[in-house]
């Protein structure tokens, strides 16, 4: 689905490894909980990986316009998240739908597991929310 190009020095232990720009076809990627008909858009994704093997920085953005799940349609996602082997930090994840925004951003420290997140929405579609839960949201 993706390709990126990396590099490993084994004698400094160092990594560095990139996937610039990637357009994926969201249709052509299965999913176990997803049939073929249940999505469908496209995503760009950056992704960049770069210190030692034990002690590295990655940072990651995902944008994409026109995405259907299910029967919902997103007019725009924006993901931008970095981190470490400690933790992982989100100042943006926004997804715009029907004229609403549905925004996100927080952190998370892996050991011990401590995270932070703000929710941020006006007129929140459910339909929308119960995308990115466990637990359907019937009601707030």
């Amino acid at each position: 689905v993706v390709e990126g190009t990396g590099i490993y020095n084994n004698e400094t232990s160092e990594i560095e490894f990139k996937v610039e720009n990637k357009k994926i076809d969201l249709s052509s990627v299965e999913f176990e909980k997803l049939h073929g008909d249940e999505l469908s858009g496209s995503i760009v994704l950056d992704f960049k990986l770069k210190g030692k093997i034990d002690n590295f920085n990655y940072q990651c953005l995902v944008k994409s316009e026109n995405i259907e799940l299910y029967d919902v349609k997103i007019d725009g996602i924006n993901i931008n998240f970095s981190g470490n082997r400690e933790q992982m930090n989100m100042p943006e994840f926004k997804i715009n739908y029907g004229g609403n925004i549905f925004a996100a951003k927080g952190s998370i420290k892996y050991n011990p597991l401590e995270y932070q997140f703000r929710l941020y929405g006006k007129d929140v579609d459910l339909k929308v929310l119960n995308l990115l839960t466990k637990n359907k949201v019937e009601s707030i």
